[in-house]
C-alpha cells in the first residue's frame, strides 16, 4: 500500500512504500553522516583559512592529518611553505615541493640539458686551453693540415665515459680530460674496447667498404646500398668517392 510520508531528513513528502522513511539515497546517506557518525567526528580548524570542519573520528590521534579543511587550502599552504628558487639558465623563479624529483638548480627538464650542455662545453673548452690546444699523442695543432684536411681537435674522456652513457654519469672533471685529434682518438677507443663507438672494428668496416664497391659495380643505386647496410646514402658516396680516387 502507497502512503505519502515526510522524508526524515529534508522534509519533502514523498510516496512511500513499506517503512521507508526517506525519499532518496542521497537523503539516507546524509542522514548517516549528520546522526550515527556525528558521534565520531572530531571538530578541527583549518591552519590556512581559519574554517571549522570535521574530521573522521579514527584521525583523530594523528596529528600529520587534518591540518587543512580542503585539498585547496593544503596545496596553497604547501606552496607558501616550499622555498623559491631563480633558474640558472632562463632565470625564472620556480618552486621545489617536497617529494617531487626536481632539480635545484633548474625549472625544468630543458633547462637541465641546457645546464649539461653548457657544463660539457665549459670543460672541453678548459680542456683544450689547458693543452695548448695540441693533441696530447702526435703533437699536431688545431688548424694545421693533414693530407689536405684540417685537423680537428677532439676531447676524450680517460675512463671511457664518452657519448655511449648519459651524460648526467659522465666524468667531466679535467683529470679525466685530454685532447687529441680525430685519428688519436680513435686509435684510443680501439685501444680501450676493440672497436668503434658503435661496435664495428677496422677489419669489418673495410670488409664492409669492399661489399659496397663491389655492389656498386654491379649497378645497384647508393639509395639501395644504404638500406641494405642501414647506413646513410652520403656515407656510401662518401666511400665510393673515397676508394674510386
Amino acid at each position: 500500500m502507497i502512503k505519502i510520508r515526510k522524508c526524515k531528513q529534508c522534509g519533502k513528502e514523498f510516496e512511500a512504500t513499506g517503512r521507508s522513511k526517506f525519499c532518496s539515497k542521497s537523503c539516507i546517506t546524509l542522514y548517516v553522516w549528520d546522526n550515527k557518525r556525528k558521534r565520531t567526528r572530531v571538530k578541527r580548524i583549518c591552519e590556512r583559512c581559519g574554517k571549522e570542519y570535521f574530521l573522521a573520528g579514527y584521525y583523530k590521534d594523528d596529528k600529520k592529518r587534518g591540518k587543512y579543511c580542503s585539498r585547496e587550502c593544503y596545496l596553497t599552504a604547501n606552496n607558501e611553505r616550499a622555498k623559491r628558487h631563480i633558474c640558472e639558465i632562463c632565470g625564472k623563479e620556480f618552486i621545489k615541493l617536497s617529494g617531487y624529483k626536481t632539480h635545484i638548480r633548474v625549472c625544468s627538464k630543458p633547462c637541465y640539458n641546457k645546464m649539461i650542455e653548457k657544463q660539457w662545453k665549459n670543460a672541453r673548452e678548459a680542456t683544450l686551453k689547458r693543452d695548448d690546444y695540441t693533441c696530447q699523442i702526435c703533437g699536431e695543432k688545431e688548424g694545421r693540415l693533414r693530407n689536405g684536411k684540417p685537423i680537428k681537435l677532439e676531447v676524450h674522456h680517460l675512463d671511457e665515459t664518452g657519448s655511449n652513457i648519459k651524460s648526467k654519469d659522465m666524468n667531466n672533471r679535467l683529470s679525466n680530460l685530454i685532447t687529441l685529434c680525430h685519428r688519436c682518438h680513435m686509435n684510443e677507443e680501439i685501444k680501450l674496447k676493440g672497436s668503434f663507438s658503435n661496435g664495428n672494428t677496422p677489419e669489418s668496416v673495410k670488409g664492409r667498404n669492399v661489399k659496397i664497391l663491389e655492389l656498386y659495380d654491379k649497378g645497384f643505386s647508393q639509395t639501395k646500398i644504404a638500406r641494405l647496410f642501414n647506413i646513410t646514402r652520403q656515407r656510401v658516396n662518401h666511400i665510393i668517392k673515397k676508394n674510386k680516387i
